[in-house]
Formats: structure tokens, C-alpha cells, sequence
């Protein structure tokens, strides 16, 4: 098992993020972006992509929610459970508005995984925010796999979205990072942590798996590459490694992937192009070119014979990351830095996923719909026992006044 990538870049990122910056507000997305797997690969694409983008845009609406991504769609399925609840009365003008095709954005750009945080960087969690809200942010993670899986047991969806539910495997392909898992480890354990599902493999067991400050736009990229053998020789597992730099997983069979040179899709690279690490990168239209070479080469030279070398991958594209500097979104009402209350009334925010919004973003998307409620029915909005306090933007007013 050999890699091309650099190893342990994760605090040399960690210090660009942290640089004082001259970078404005991002741009718009842009017009004519990269081709993505998720919503291009398909001969027959949803003709809903397009629903309600012509025409005049309605001067009628009770909440406008800016984002057809897994948020946007969070809120608004929220806000339907709150009326079918009777926490507000129906009839609620709900409009969803997007910059592009629905979901166009990360959502729809990702590397396709669904994976809740275990132990991975507990005790760094811990040092900056205590146990207490370092125990939440798993318990939020776990809440919005299950939350998800939910609806898509209840709506018989797990077929159609090629849902892969067989386990996770990381690789710690460095001393450094062996000892910081073992450390997130025992620091999780110590704390109450449920790692009863946590298996640690050591090199020899691994070889059967080996074979022959605000919202900081980043780009990440992904592929879509044939193998070299069989789905059952590759297994059916989902991975990382590298500090989580990279990230891949077989694609499960259906009628449009044959068994034959399955379908793995890879995301990650970020690391060689340096020295921004694709920071403050907000063109989703290009690829990076260093990003390419360096995806194409990690799996034939991490699983040898499973992968053919120098195979071009069929589809290629890039999709754009909220960062902050503490990788915890911004939750919340829209404050005002300098105290004012009545600026930015009525507007709600949840973004600055840094990269791991799938496992965090519906939960989100329900803490904004629930504040909402409570705006509109005039009731106290309570926090949620799986919500960290670092999240909420009136815990981050410090952090914004940092970068201004």
C-alpha cells in the first residue's frame, strides 16, 4: 500500500484558514458549472430540475429560503411537519429560490456520503468547546443519519438513491494520524462514547481489504472512476483517509451499473494544490488540474490490481465548500456585528458545513425551521438537547468581528 499525496497537511490548511484575509463576500455561483455525477450521469434527467424557473417570480410568500440544497429542502420539509402538526396554521407560502437547477449546488456536487463522526477529532472538540457540547456534536450527527434514513425507509427510496448502508473504513496512513485517532479514541471512550461499532485494524488485518471565520467558499473535487475487478472484490464498504483529504466509495449495483468495471466515486485532492489548498475558490465551472492527477493516481497506487493506472475517470467535477474557521456552521438568526436588532429581522441562517454537511445539515435545517415557528406563532424557541452552542450564530458574534 504506497500513496502519492502529501500526508499530514491538516494544520498547514488549518493555518491559510486562519490568515487575516482581503477577500470580499463571494460571488453568485456561476453560470456554466462542471458536469456533476449526481446530477448528470442519468439519460433520463428529473424534468423538476427546472420547476418553477421561468416566468414571473411570485411577489407572494411567507418565507423565501434561498438554496434547494439538503438545508433549503430541510427547512421547507420542517415547515410542512410544523403545519401537518398544527404548530402553525396551514397555509403558508413557502418559496424555494436557487441560483441555478435545483440542487446545483453542493448538495448536488458531493462525494456521496452520509457518515456520522464516531470519535474522529472528539478530543479536539473537547479542548475547544468541552465535553458537553463535543458529546452533542456526535449526537447531532447520529440524529441526522437517522433522521434521513427515516424518510427514506418511509418513502421506499433506498433503491432509487443507491443508498450503500455497509460501514465506513478510515485510513491512517501516518504515525501522526494512528496517534491522534488513538487519542479522539480514549478521549471518547472516557467521555461515554458508544464505540461499540468502532473496530481499529491493524496493518496485517488490513491487507485483506489492500489486494494486488465566516463562510469561506472552497472548492472540492470529485470523480467518477472504473475499477479494474469486480463490485464483490472491491467490497462494498465506504472510506476516508489522509486526515480526511480523501474519500471514496464503491458504487452499489443497479440496472444503470453493471457489475463489470464498477463505478467508484472519489472526492479529495485538496491537499496538493497548495499553497491555498483551493481556499477562497469559488469557480465550480474548472477543474484543478494538479487535484486531477493526484485523484486519478491515489487508488491504483493505494489498491494495487484493483484499480488500472492511468485510467481516466468517466465523469470529473468540482462543487463548492462553506469553510469556517472552527469547520461548525453558523446557525441561527442573521445578527447584526454591532448590536443593531432590527437590520436583519426575520432572516435565519444555516451554513458553513466545512466539508461534512450531510451528517449536519438536516439537523440544522430543523433548528431553523423550528426558529421560524416561533417567530411566526410568537412562542419561545427552545434548544435542542443534540445541538452543540457553538453552532448558534449569537455564540459566533466574537469569531465574525475577527475577520472584518
Amino acid at each position: 500500500m504506497s500513496v502519492t499525496v502529501p500526508l499530514n497537511q491538516l494544520k498547514t490548511e488549518q493555518s491559510v484558514l486562519n490568515r487575516p484575509t482581503t477577500h470580499g463576500p463571494a460571488h453568485l455561483p456561476v453560470p456554466n458549472p462542471s458536469k456533476s455525477f449526481w446530477i448528470d450521469s442519468s439519460p433520463d434527467p428529473s424534468p423538476l430540475r427546472l420547476e418553477g424557473s421561468s416566468g414571473d417570480l411570485t411577489d407572494e410568500a411567507d418565507v423565501c429560503i434561498i438554496g434547494s440544497g439538503i438545508t433549503g429542502v430541510g427547512v421547507a420539509h420542517h415547515l410542512s411537519q410544523a403545519v401537518a402538526t398544527s404548530r402553525i396554521k396551514a397555509g403558508l407560502k413557502v418559496v424555494i429560490l436557487e441560483a441555478r437547477e435545483f440542487c446545483s449546488g453542493a448538495t448536488g456536487r458531493n462525494g456521496g456520503h452520509l457518515t456520522p463522526a464516531t470519535f474522529k477529532h472528539f478530543q479536539g472538540l473537547q479542548e475547544m468547546h468541552g465535553t458537553k457540547q463535543a458529546l452533542r456534536a456526535l449526537a447531532l450527527e447520529d440524529y441526522t443519519v437517522s433522521s434521513l434514513l427515516k424518510i427514506i425507509d418511509t418513502e421506499g427510496l433506498a433503491d432509487k438513491i443507491n443508498l450503500a448502508a455497509w460501514g465506513h473504513n478510515y485510513l491512517l496512513l501516518s504515525e501522526t494520524e494512528v496517534a491522534e485517532a488513538r487519542a479522539d479514541l480514549k478521549a471518547a471512550q472516557a467521555a461515554g462514547v458508544d464505540v461499540s461499532s468502532v473496530s481499529w485494524l491493524d496493518a496485517e488485518e488490513m491487507s485483506k481489504f489492500t489486494g494486488p471565520n465566516g463562510i469561506i467558499p472552497t472548492r472540492g473535487q470529485a470523480m467518477a472512476l472504473r475499477a479494474a475487478v469486480t463490485r464483490e472484490e472491491l467490497g462494498t464498504s465506504g472510506w476516508g483517509g489522509n486526515e480526511g483529504f480523501e474519500y471514496w466509495f464503491p458504487m452499489p449495483a443497479n440496472i444503470n451499473m453493471p457489475e463489470a468495471n464498477p463505478i467508484t466515486i472519489l472526492g479529495g485532492g485538496r491537499e496538493v494544490a497548495t499553497p491555498q489548498f483551493e481556499l477562497y475558490e469559488e469557480d465550480d465551472s474548472s477543474l484543478n488540474e494538479d487535484v486531477s492527477r493526484a485523484l486519478i493516481d491515489f487508488l491504483p497506487n493505494l489498491f494495487k490490481g484493483r484499480y488500472e493506472k492511468g485510467r481516466k475517470p468517466d465523469m470529473e467535477w468540482s462543487g463548492i465548500m462553506a469553510m469556517t474557521k472552527i469547520h461548525d456552521p453558523f446557525v441561527g438568526p442573521v445578527l447584526d456585528p454591532k448590536g443593531g436588532k432590527e437590520l436583519y429581522q426575520g432572516q435565519f441562517i444555516s451554513a458553513g458545513y466545512s466539508g461534512h454537511g450531510m451528517p449536519r445539515a438536516f439537523a440544522c435545517a430543523e433548528v431553523v425551521a423550528d426558529m421560524i415557528v416561533s417567530d411566526i406563532s410568537g412562542t419561545e424557541w427552545s434548544l435542542p438537547d443534540w445541538l452543540p452552542e457553538q453552532y448558534l450564530t449569537w455564540n459566533r458574534l466574537v469569531e465574525t468581528e475577527n475577520m472584518e
